[in-house]
Order: C-alpha cells, then structure tokens, then sequence
C-alpha cells in the first residue's frame, strides 16, 4: 500500500487505523507512506501489525512522493491509496481478489480501480471537497460498473492497485510534467499502451 502524503498527519493516522483492521493477514502487506516536504514532518506514533515503512523528501509534488515509495514496495501488486481515503475493511482483500479472478479469466494483466470518498473531516473542512464528493467532477464513480475494463482515463491513484514492476517498466510517474495534477492518468496512458486497462 502506498500512500503519498503532505501536511496531513491526522488524515494518514486515520488511514494506518483503518488499514490495520484489515481482513487480509497482516504479514501479506506492508505500507509505505511518503512524507512529501511537510512541516514539521510527519511522524507515525504507535505501532501497527502490518510493515509500515515511512520515507521523507523535500517539497516535489504527489507523483515524485509516489516514485520514491515504488523504490521501496516489495510486493508484486501496488495498491496507491490518498492519504484521505477510508477503506472498507476488505479492501485488500477485494483488490487481491479482482487481479486472481482477471488471471484465472486468462484476461491479462489490469489495473483495479476501487472506489474512493473522501473522509468526513475533509468534506467538512472545504466546500470545494463537498462538492467533488457530492458530484462526478473529479472522479465518475457512478458511470462504472464492476468488471468491465475502462480505458487509462480512468488510472485514479485514490484507489488502484496494479503490478509494481508493471509501473517501474514504463518508468513510474511522471514528476517533470505532471507535478501536482494528471500524473496518475498520463501514467495510466503509457501502462495501456502496454496493455493494461482499468
């Protein structure tokens, strides 16, 4: 699971508690949150059943946190979650799920995109978040229907999981000309291109 994040310690907290009370065993996942430039740093307190590794840089925008975490997951499958998600119990385990179904499908490698809120206390804290959240402005969750394949328009890293090497072979995010916006799509573009759809 990995997890960008900048300025946000409350949001990431939340998350770790939620990732902890997941179904899948925890020694079948670990969590590698990328503190992007905040200050004063982000520091995980307590412990947690599952590896949690946390890296820090300097201030370089979501998709250079995110390269700097794939240089550190070990798993064969990246799940990239927003630091404000708030995921189902299940949710590793319906990731893991989906990618075994699509195997035993002979379909092919894919990319599965879950669905994503946002948390209570972002909605709360601005009115522009309420709307995303009310509305499909930013992601069209309501227009998606379970297993059928969308193109790379729909690589959302608020909740997708796709093979880790899959991502460093087409070189990972793009931080030079994508730096705070569209980076997780235009990867998307270049992981279709190879034949991963979402």
């Amino acid at each position: 699971v990995l997890v960008p994040t900048f300025q946000r310690p409350d949001l990431v907290a939340a998350l770790l508690e939620r990732l902890a009370r997941q179904t899948l065993a925890k020694d079948r996942f670990e969590v590698v949150v990328v503190d992007d430039g905040s200050e004063p740093p982000i520091a995980v307190e307590g412990s947690f059943p599952f590896e949690l590794v946390l890296l820090r840089q300097a201030n370089a925008g979501p998709a250079a946190a995110r390269n700097l975490g794939l240089e550190r997951c070990r798993a064969p499958l990246t799940l990239i979650l927003n630091d404000d998600a708030v995921p189902a119990d299940d949710l590793l385990e319906r990731h893991l799920a989906v990618h075994a179904e699509e195997r035993a499908k002979g379909a092919g490698e894919v990319a599965v995109l879950g669905t994503f809120r946002f948390s209570p206390r972002a909605v709360a804290a601005s009115p522009f978040v309420e709307l995303l959240d009310r509305t499909d402005l930013l992601f069209d969750f309501s227009s998606l229907k379970h297993g059928v394949r969308g193109d790379w328009t729909l690589f959302w890293t608020c909740n997708i999981s796709v093979a880790t090497q899959s991502i460093r072979d087409v070189g990972g995010f793009d931080p030079v000309n994508f730096r705070d916006i569209v980076e997780d799509v235009e990867l998307g573009l270049r992981l279709e291109r190879r034949g991963i759809r979402v």
